[in-house]
């Protein structure tokens, strides 16, 4: 029985862990986002998209609620813990869950460590600096030396709440900028607007 890999935007974790069994018959085909002809996928191969794209939702639902929580309780300067601290345990969390090898990554990476694979970092280029608003999902079997790879990428959306930690460098609280400094000395993830494309959470699992 084939099984396949999936693969979402957010933080490099490598697993080898099968997490698609044989599906019971797809809802509809997949398709590859932003290409012209759409490209019909078999019942395998969708499952193994839906169950990337849901472990892909699943991090961005928990990392977007503990970040809610932070903003509440201390704002940015709880925010910043959070992003540093346990966004790396929340992928590690999911990893452990589905078998999916996880990642965030942008054009303007808060810390290399957040450089994506290849296949990200072209999508990323091809995107551009520009508003995300017309950006579908992206997905994508691929044959790999690991076998079929299913991969899918969501874009991340610049919203109100992400202005204090990611907006234009003037606007940004000298206490905040310190803080982001301290813990990203490389940081370049700042300079966005509301409705900037952000980056993109991309899975992989097998």
């Amino acid at each position: 029985m084939k099984t396949f890999s999936i693969a979402f935007a957010l933080l490099i974790v490598p697993t080898s862990l099968a997490c698609q069994k044989e599906p019971s018959p797809a809802p509809g085909p997949a398709t590859t986002a932003g290409s012209s002809a759409q490209k019909s996928f078999t019942s395998l191969e969708s499952a193994a998209v839906n169950g990337a794209e849901s472990a892909a939702k699943t991090l961005g639902k928990r990392l977007r609620e503990r970040l809610s929580a932070a903003m509440v309780d201390g704002g940015p300067k709880v925010a910043i813990d959070v992003c540093l601290h346990d966004a790396p345990h929340l992928r590690e969390q999911v990893t452990k869950e589905t078998g999916a090898r996880v990642g965030r990554s942008s054009l303007r990476l808060r810390t290399p460590k957040d450089a994506g694979p290849a296949w990200v970092s072209d999508w990323l280029r091809a995107q551009g600096e520009r508003k995300t608003s017309g950006i579908a999902k992206w997905t994508q079997i691929a044959q790999t030396q690991e076998g079929p790879v299913a991969r899918v990428i969501l874009p991340i959306e610049i919203e109100a709440a992400c202005l204090p930690c990611h907006g234009p460098k003037d606007t940004l609280d000298s206490e905040i900028r310190a803080r982001l400094m301290a813990a990203y000395p490389e940081d370049q993830a700042v300079g966005y607007t509301l409705g900037d494309l952000r980056g993109a959470l991309w899975e992989k699992c097998r």
